[in-house]
């Protein structure tokens, strides 16, 4: 008997999902080709940079596309320990401010404002682009959904058109044209 997703048990989702993940690194020939030999670490981008406090910046995306997206890497005795920093422009923006407004001692060697640098002058500014066309594009979607509604058969056909006298035929006046033609 086959049931549908939602109705499974959260454990044997987790488990089909991994299962799944396992076919697709396993049997896809294109992924295999493109990854190689290389592993986890080695995918991983470099950080962007580092806080005063030491911990690392990370944005995993590949080189040139812009992500709100940034992760806090602390590394400790236990091990790496990974926290999300931002996931939207705003929050992106805000923690950008804060590496700029942060007054912290412990940033000597310059770490803290070189990240910040970094985020505003390289990463910022494709984010604000990148938000700015997703805008426009959300607009125009809202438009042309605006201008579909407005579309109707009463706005099409003209509400003044002639009226047309009404005809009615009968087997009589049928019979009478092919007589004619006779």
């Amino acid at each position: 008997m086959v049931r549908p997703w939602s109705a499974c048990p959260a454990l044997t989702r987790l488990a089909l999902l991994k299962e799944v993940c396992v076919w697709q690194l396993d049997y896809n020939a294109q992924l295999v080709r493109h990854i190689g030999d290389l592993q986890p670490a080695d995918m991983r981008l470099a950080p962007l940079g580092q806080c005063a406090s030491g911990d690392s910046i990370w944005s995993v995306d590949p080189p040139g596309v812009a992500s709100a997206w940034l992760f806090r890497c602390r590394v400790d005795s236990a091990g790496e320990h990974w926290d999300t920093v931002s996931s939207t422009l705003d929050e992106f923006e805000a923690f950008q401010a804060s590496l700029c407004n942060d007054d912290d001692a412990d940033d000597d060697d310059g770490r803290q404002r070189q990240l910040a640098a970094v985020l505003r002058d390289g990463v910022l500014p494709r984010l604000q682009r990148l938000h700015k066309k997703a805008q426009a594009a959300e607009r125009r979607l809202t438009k042309m959904a605006n201008a579909t509604d407005d579309l109707s058969l009463a706005n099409i056909v003209p509400s003044g058109s002639r009226s047309r006298k009404r005809v009615n035929y009968d087997s009589k006046s049928f019979d009478s044209l092919f007589d004619d033609l006779e």
